[in-house]
Formats: C-alpha cells, sequence, structure tokens
C-alpha cells in the first residue's frame, strides 16, 4: 500500500517558501503586510502600499473607499498547528481604525486600534489558540474611518486602516502528526448479491509523533452491508462506521479489513477518513474513496481486448525460421479480463516449430494469457519455418471469458509472403549456362542437374 507525502517534506516545503516569502525562525513565522500579502484586491476597496511607512493603507482621500473594509491575502505554507496570532498596526490620531484576521475566511480575531493624540503609532494586537490547516489561506482587514477630530478643509481627516506585519508563533509543534488513509476494495468484477472486502490502511507520516486515539470513519451506504471486526461499531441509526485503533508510531501503518455485501448495481462510493487526538498537519490526505463497481447479475460482463502481432524478419524464403510475437491489451476502463486466450491459424506455407506459451492442434495454436486488467497487455511467442513459396496470411484472434464489446480490434491478419524460389538468382544462371563452348544442346542438358543443385544449395546455404 502506497505511502503519501511525509510530514518532513511538508515542512521542507513551506521552509523553502517562507525562505523567500517572511521570515521563519523556530517556530515563529513573519510575514510582511507589503512583501507576503500578494493579494491585495479582494475586499470591499483595495488595498495600496505606503512605501513611506511599509504598509498596506486605504486611500481614504476617495469618498468611496471610506467606511468599508479592504482585505490582503496569503496562502499559508507553515506546518499546520495552534498559532499565537500578532497583528502589527499603525495607530493614526484621525481615527480608530478595525482589523479583522481571517483563517480560510472565517474571521479568528478583531480589534480596533487605541486612541493616538498625535501622529501616528505602532501597536501590537494579539489573539492566541488559533488553529491553522495547512494550505490555509490567511487575510487582514481594516477600514479608513474618522473620529471627527481633526479636520481638513471643510472634510475631517480620515485614518487610512495601516498594518505592517503578521507573526504567527505556534505553540505545541510537538503535538503534531501526518496521518494518511488509502481505502481499496480488492474485489472487481463484483454483481449485486456478492461479498467483497474493503482493505484500509492508515499511515502515520510524522518523523517523531506517535497518533494517539487514532479513529477511521466509514459512510456506509444502504446498499452496503458490513460485517465488521470488533474494533469497528456502526451506533445505532447511525450511517458511519466508526473503527477505534491501536495508536500508530511514527512512520508506521495500521490495517483494517471489513468484509461487506453489496445490494445493488452501479458504482457505489465508500468515503472513509481518519483522526487522532492530535492535530493533523497535512488534512488533505485524510480522505480516500474506494469504489464498489458492480453490475447487474443477469448480464454478463464485458471486455475490449486489442490484438497485436509482430514477426522477427519479413525476409521469408523456404526453410526460413521466424519467431512470432502476439500481444493482447485489455482496454476496457473497468471490467478485467479473465482466462485471455490467443488463437493463431496457421496457413499452409508455414510449419509450426516450438512454443513455451502456445499448443498446437494441427494448424491451430492456442495460447493462454494472464488474467488482463483494465490496460493491461500480455504476449505469447512461437516459431515456425516457411515450407514453400506461396503468399498467405496468419489469422489471429483474442477472447476472454467475458463478452467481446468491439469485435474489430480483437481479429488481426498478419501477410506471410514468401520470395520465389528463382527470384533472386534466375539472371545469373542463365549468364552461366549460356558461357558454356561449343557443346550445345546436349552439353547443357547434361550439365542443368548441376545447375539446379548447385542453386538449391546456394538457397539453403544463405538461409
Amino acid at each position: 500500500m502506497k505511502k503519501l507525502v511525509t510530514t518532513t517534506s511538508h515542512f521542507i516545503s513551506g521552509l523553502l517558501l517562507l525562505m523567500t516569502s517572511g521570515v521563519l525562525t523556530a517556530q515563529t513565522i513573519t510575514l510582511s503586510a507589503v512583501a507576503d500579502f500578494p493579494s491585495i484586491t479582494d475586499g470591499e476597496v483595495p488595498y495600496e502600499v505606503n512605501t513611506e511607512n511599509q504598509t498596506l493603507a486605504i486611500d481614504a482621500t476617495i469618498p468611496e473607499f471610506r467606511e468599508l473594509f479592504a482585505r490582503a491575502s496569503t496562502s499559508f505554507t507553515g506546518p499546520a498547528g495552534n498559532y499565537d496570532i500578532t497583528l502589527n498596526t499603525l495607530g493614526e490620531a484621525a481615527g480608530d481604525s478595525r482589523y479583522r484576521v481571517m483563517v480560510n475566511g472565517v474571521i479568528v480575531g478583531a480589534v480596533t486600534n487605541d486612541p493616538v493624540v498625535t501622529g501616528s503609532e505602532e501597536q501590537v494586537h494579539s489573539f492566541t489558540g488559533i488553529f491553522i490547516p495547512p494550505g490555509a489561506t490567511l487575510s487582514v482587514e481594516s477600514n479608513a474611518v474618522t473620529n471627527g477630530l481633526l479636520s481638513e478643509g471643510e472634510e475631517f481627516s480620515y485614518a487610512s486602516g495601516q498594518w505592517q506585519s503578521l507573526t504567527l508563533q505556534n505553540n505545541n509543534p510537538e503535538q503534531l502528526v501526518d496521518l494518511s488513509v488509502d481505502a481499496e476494495v480488492l474485489e472487481s468484477d463484483l454483481r449485486a448479491g456478492d461479498e467483497f472486502t474493503l482493505q484500509i490502511g492508515i499511515s502515520n507520516n510524522s518523523e517523531t509523533q506517535t497518533a494517539t486515539g487514532p479513529l477511521v470513519f466509514i459512510q456506509v451506504p444502504p446498499t452496503v452491508e458490513f460485517s465488521p471486526p470488533a474494533e469497528c461499531i456502526l451506533r445505532s441509526a447511525s450511517t458511519t462506521l466508526t473503527c477505534d485503533l491501536a495508536e500508530i508510531g511514527p512512520q508506521q501503518i495500521q490495517a483494517v479489513s471489513l468484509p461487506g455485501l453489496v445490494n445493488a448495481t452501479g458504482q457505489i462510493m465508500l468515503e472513509v477518513t481518519t483522526s487522532a487526538d492530535q492535530n493533523d498537519s497535512d488534512l488533505s490526505n485524510n480522505q480516500a474513496l474506494a469504489i464498489l463497481d458492480t453490475r447487474d447479475p443477469n448480464v454478463p460482463s464485458s471486455v475490449d481486448l486489442f490484438i497485436s502481432a509482430s514477426a522477427s524478419t519479413d525476409e521469408l524464403e523456404i526453410g526460413t525460421s521466424v519467431t512470432y510475437t502476439v500481444s493482447a491489451t485489455n482496454i476496457h476502463a473497468t471490467t478485467v479480463a479473465t482466462s485471455p486466450v490467443v488463437e493463431v491459424v496457421l496457413p499452409s506455407n508455414l510449419q509450426f516449430d516450438s512454443s513455451a506459451d502456445c499448443t498446437v492442434n494441427e494448424e491451430i495454436l492456442r495460447c493462454s494469457l494472464s488474467e488482463l486488467a483494465p490496460g493491461m497487455t500480455d504476449t505469447a511467442e512461437f516459431s515456425a519455418t516457411v515450407i514453400d513459396e506461396s503468399n498467405a496470411e496468419l489469422m489471429i484472434s483474442a477472447s476472454a471469458a467475458e463478452i467481446e464489446e468491439q469485435n474489430a480490434d480483437n481479429e488481426l491478419a498478419l501477410p506471410v509472403n514468401v520470395l520465389s524460389i528463382g527470384s533472386a538468382q534466375e539472371q545469373p544462371e542463365a549468364e552461366i549456362v549460356s558461357g558454356i563452348g561449343g557443346g550445345g544442346s546436349l552439353s547443357l542438358l547434361l550439365l542443368l542437374p548441376f545447375i539446379v543443385v548447385r542453386r538449391f544449395r546456394g538457397l539453403y546455404a544463405g538461409s
């Protein structure tokens, strides 16, 4: 059962990104408003960069931008965990802007700047115990407001909702695990009423942390019945089968096998999820889908075999030994081809020699192949000798225990074209005969048998 990406590789990936955007010191991540929040136009009004203060700010000189919230967002690349979040803002004497910190669009902290008497000053606001999952979208919002104390011409001045940075302090990095789940139905070609086995594997990809109290949850469709082991319970009136597993050590795997019965046809999805007592550093691999692909028991299954063939040489003469390779591929998307067979009808100009894969009965070879899952190919080989100079075809076909969907591509005719015995040497021999002096017709008649014998010897020697 394959294992998914480990916690270490997730952390290294996040580390490399944070080295170029923000500062990572131990478990503290500092993100600059200007450098590390690439999206600054997603709010009700846009932010702009205040280069003098190195802040994001709202242009409060535009009346339409006042009292509305701007938003800046970035993608979190650090490890999941519970974080204390610190927001560094710029208090302004013109007004007390309000700030909101969001994780995946949910407000996790809100605060209003303290009043400032004159000018501006840095302010620090903290929010504790905020869980941030991997890949989360972090956002900061603020608004431009006035306190009605400072006038600018005929209007009051507005604070511009400036802020400088967001700092994340991980509270419990040692308590993170990384569980991943695989699930598959072991049987194929199921029919309604058949039994099956759901095989589940739970991996703890953490390098150091043991996963305590791991649980597996299986959503049970109404068309499926399980006979679960003792550690799995389907509570009354519930559609969720819960499996309470023993703790899983770092880099360890636990397997659960659930025998079941399917009572319907078509594709049925079995959703499997997992969790533990600890926070998970990567929630993206905590869910898996297994598919029950069943069919009507009264309708035989079908496959789609594709046949191909090749010869070791196409320079065929009498006496040539040639090896043929025939292949069958199951190009059906879902059905396994069971007991696949390739049959070859030998033409009259070939004589069967030998095969490790095929048996022969008169002129018909029968080659048994291995079971073919969707997309799989198997081959068979046999050798034969050319015994006369006629042209013919090798007829090849493939079949399986299932019904063939498309017969056109599981039958093949391979040409067996043999060179004529005298085609290559007929002209040289004529020249040799015409060079004999004074013998007349009798000499030619006496020499003819020797010429013919020499020609055939030459042919066999060159084959």
